[in-house]
């Protein structure tokens, strides 16, 4: 009776031990999914870092001023010492900048020329990124006169679904249920992160302004993802028809709003020499050259869920640093993304492979390179 019980014993514990291994089993073989590599998982961990030091950069360079409206439950406004485009322009000009330099370091300044006036047809095709972009960023401040930021944040959170149907038609690659249940879970979580804070939201005409805004973010980051991958170029070297028409669009539309000379004045430059203003700039160059290998190298269904995880990061962070209270809507929105993410790693979307350049084009850009 003693040999049966403890060989019992014995294979329970076997058992137990066995259920263990096998949940860890299942959750490194869901990371490798997620992160075939090293570099993979470096792309995808910067970004998130850059985005949620964007959102403490932001908050730590607001000034407060008293407002004069008693109906509103915030009794202060907030305001900057710099120009906002200023530093916009500036981080653009500064990814340019940064592209120029990565692709110097790979290249020759010749085999560099010759990429660009080969493929001159590319600055026409990142017009279309570069101007849904635009769009989006400059509506945001009327959706945000609209629109509580938390109703705001809520309604924004639909770039999740619009996202995979973009997917679905700009690659030819249908999603599984089991995808497009992770995606929903994981909008779920992010609407719960923001829904306490919600004064009410009206679906009146106003709504166009945010559905207008999530459409030219989704179709701008897809369209950025396909052009990536199936162009034959690096993508420092994209990026310098990306950035330059980016600049262009950001000139035009201060042009048109007769504000580009102010942010472009000596006074407005120099604002952004002090230490938040500098770092914004300089952390919105990083954001912008991480976003592109980020779309190269995994995919928008990943940055989907990166920006989950930013939303959770970003909020204890700001704890830690600025005290702000950590509320239970944070936990119950940590739960949903965690779910959202195990469901998602089990059957991943594949990164769609890069086009394989043909043997005729790298022996151009070699021979272009030595010379």
């Amino acid at each position: 009776h003693y040999f049966i019980q403890s060989n019992l014993s014995f294979r329970v514990g076997m058992i137990g031990i066995g259920k263990v291994w096998e949940r860890k089993l299942r959750f490194v073989d869901g990371f490798y999914k997620l992160f075939p590599d090293f570099r993979s998982f470096f792309i995808f961990t910067s970004y998130i870092a850059l985005f949620c030091a964007h959102g403490l950069l932001v908050r730590a360079s607001q000034k407060k001023g008293t407002h004069t409206d008693p109906e509103l439950e915030d009794a202060t406004i907030s305001s900057y010492d710099y120009n906002p485009a200023t530093v916009v322009l500036l981080g653009e000009f500064c990814k340019l900048l940064v592209s120029l330099g990565l692709s110097l370091h790979d290249y020759s300044a010749r085999a560099v020329v010759g990429m660009l006036s080969q493929n001159r047809e590319l600055a026409l095709k990142y017009i279309v990124p570069a101007i849904l972009y635009c769009i989006y960023n400059n509506l945001m401040f009327i959706s945000l006169a609209n629109y509580d930021p938390a109703s705001y944040y809520i309604l924004m959170q639909f770039r999740v679904v619009v996202t995979g149907v973009l997917f679905q038609v700009i690659f030819k690659k249908c999603l599984t249920r089991s995808q497009w249940l992770s995606l929903l879970i994981l909008t779920l979580g992010c609407v719960v992160r923001q829904a306490g804070l919600v004064t009410g939201v009206v679906l009146d005409g106003k709504i166009v302004t945010v559905a207008v805004q999530v459409f030219c973010s989704c179709m701008a980051g897809v369209y950025n993802e396909f052009l990536l991958k199936s162009g034959s170029l690096p993508v420092s070297v994209q990026n310098l028809f990306f950035y330059a028409d980016s600049l262009l669009c950001n000139l035009v539309w201060l042009g048109f709003e007769g504000n580009v000379f102010k942010a472009l004045s000596y006074e407005s430059i120099r604002t952004t020499w002090s230490f938040y203003a500098a770092w914004l700039v300089l952390n919105t160059t990083g954001m912008g050259i991480a976003t592109s290998f980020f779309l190269r190298y995994l995919n928008s269904i990943m940055k989907n869920f990166a920006s989950g995880l930013e939303l959770i990061f970003t909020p204890l962070l700001a704890h830690f640093f600025f005290g702000i209270p950590v509320s239970f809507s944070l936990v119950a929105s940590v739960m949903l993304i965690l779910i959202a993410i195990c469901l998602y790693s089990r059957n991943p979307v594949k990164n769609t492979g890069l086009r394989k350049v043909p043997d005729t084009e790298l022996q151009e850009v070699k021979t272009c390179n030595t010379l």
